[in-house]
């Protein structure tokens, strides 16, 4: 494999192909003149195929006049020779016509087929993303070729990359082992990441795609996301002092707005002064408002502080179902292998809606999911047989503060679906039960 490496690179350079058309030209012409003198003029002539393609494949553009020289050279060889008679002539000059058609059609396929290696080369070369040439079939895989963006992303050249064990610049070698696992498997990886070592010893987080062209080589791609890693991490660090400075506060006023209400309340029992009490009455309402906000940044602060992941819809809810006391009412899952890809809390989610049909739907004793595709999504529909919501209230029950629904629990519901863009309405029939539907759009769902 090294002696094919070596030989790769020489032919590279095209003076190592002027020295073999040379060696060629000189041997196929040398034979030939020997053959005409000996009389040997059938096998001789086909001597003169190899120096035609070989300077057709590699220069192309000079491809039909270079075969053009040969066979003048050769007619001018039989005419010249004694004694030259008229049938050696017309086939000589039938071989110049076939030699010139060879020269032409190696010159045409060797042009398309560099075309085709210049398009791959300028992208290779001027891809944004690092790219590598990597083979296989060796024992260890050994990068041939790199771009700038590549050697730049590891801190090195190119040139210096060439003949580098591809495990060099990888920090974990299994995780390399699994990469290339899932080439020789797949043909192809996506979206593998990695973390990489630079020449310098400095880490780089990396996202790495791969695809096979030929039986043993590969091209990988490499996409540095060292810098949005940094910055997720900062995200998520000062979410955390966030949440931690937002817990200590709610708690802090939590604690004061609940010695106040028990002292306003104390003072309204008391109080003997019909003011007083109706004073204490009305300062003890915006307490209890503050009370229900502080208690609402409670629902907020873990929304949306973790990266959504796909939830098997039917075992999310057959979970949430065994934690919860559904009494006589029979729950049905028709979602078969549904996942959605949501926040983590989406079981709450399903947790409130089966808590609601308990507890409000009065007399309910089915509750079915189900779902159905919609022409720009999915609608996930959650249903129950019981009185079902009056239409004046399908929006109000949503909304945080209403005079009939205090409760959060489906304005918690809504904002959590829609950390992914889903939504969530009830469209049941008054006296019929309740019937809520979450459409989830394209890209969100998927059944697997």
């Amino acid at each position: 494999m090294e002696l094919q490496r070596r030989l790769e690179r020489i032919f590279r350079d095209d003076r190592a192909w002027l020295v073999l058309l040379a060696l060629a030209t000189a041997v196929s012409l040398t034979g030939n003149l020997f053959g005409l003198l000996s009389h040997v003029t059938i096998v001789a002539p086909h001597l003169l195929y190899f120096p035609i393609i070989i300077a057709s494949y590699r220069f192309p553009r000079r491809g039909v006049l270079f075969a053009s020289c040969i066979g003048l050279v050769y007619v001018v060889m039989v005419c010249l020779v004694p004694p030259p008679a008229a049938g050696d002539i017309i086939s000589a000059a039938a071989r110049f016509v076939v030699l010139v058609a060879i020269g032409w059609v190696v010159a045409y396929l060797s042009l398309n087929l560099k075309e085709q290696e210049e398009r791959y080369r300028g992208l290779f070369d001027h891809s944004e993303a690092g790219s590598f040439l990597v083979r296989l079939d060796g024992p260890v895989p050994i990068i041939e070729d790199a771009n700038f963006r590549g050697a730049e992303i590891l801190g090195t050249r190119a040139a210096e990359m060439a003949g580098e064990p591809f495990r060099t610049f990888w920090d974990d070698p299994g995780n390399m082992e699994e990469f290339i696992s899932g080439i020789r498997k797949n043909g192809a990886r996506y979206s593998h990441e990695a973390r990489l070592v630079r020449k310098d010893g400095a880490h780089v987080e990396g996202i790495l795609s791969a695809g096979a062209v030929s039986d043993s080589g590969f091209i990988v791609t490499l996409v540095d996301i060292t810098d949005r890693k940094r910055t997720e991490e900062a995200f998520r660090q000062a979410n955390r002092e966030l949440n931690l400075l937002s817990g200590v506060t709610r708690n802090d006023l939590l604690g004061v707005t609940g010695r106040l209400s028990d002292m306003l309340r104390s003072g309204k029992e008391r109080c003997q002064n019909p003011e007083a009490r109706d004073l204490a009455g009305r300062l003890w309402e915006p307490v209890r408002y503050i009370r229900r906000r502080l208690e609402l940044t409670k629902y907020y602060q873990d929304l949306g502080a973790e990266e959504p992941v796909w939830h098997p819809v039917r075992e999310v809810i057959l979970n949430e179902a065994s934690r919860s006391d559904l009494g006589t009412v029979s729950l049905r899952v028709w979602t078969e292998r549904l996942e959605v890809y949501a926040d983590r809390l989406l079981k709450n989610v399903f947790s409130n809606l089966l808590d609601n049909a308990v507890r409000h739907g009065k007399g309910a004793t089915d509750i079915v999911v189900t779902y159905r595709l919609a022409g720009d999504g999915l609608d996930l529909i959650v249903e129950d047989n019981g009185p079902g919501i009056p239409d004046t209230d399908k929006e109000a029950i949503f909304e945080y503060g209403s005079e009939k629904h205090p409760g959060l629990g489906l304005f918690i519901d809504r904002e959590i679906l829609g950390v992914t863009g889903i939504s969530i309405t009830e469209t049941g029939v008054p006296g019929s039960g309740a019937r809520f539907e979450i459409h989830i759009p394209s890209g969100a769902f998927r059944i697997v």
